[in-house]
């Protein structure tokens, strides 16, 4: 599966799921609330893990809601 906020990796019968956009500082946009519960839908679905790691690429976790979301802007999920 290929997404625009998230890494998902396996090892054994743990899930990595890494947020993936450092340079806007893994703030959310409107794909990472559609892409996070499909996700983990198709790992308990599938029953890929038995865990479920969830980290993050760059300085930040996650700085939260992208503020463009709230102006109406692009979402910046071009500038990956």
């Amino acid at each position: 599966l290929n997404f625009t906020c998230f890494e998902v990796a396996f090892e054994g019968h743990v899930a990595h799921v890494k947020f993936n956009r450092p340079h806007a500082m893994n703030a959310m946009i409107p794909e990472f609330w559609r892409e996070f519960p499909e996700v983990i839908r198709d790992i308990d679905d599938n029953a890929r893990a038995r865990a479920i790691v969830i980290s993050s690429t760059g300085k930040h976790f996650c700085a939260g809601m992208d503020l463009t979301v709230f102006s109406g802007g692009t979402s910046g999920a071009a500038q990956k």
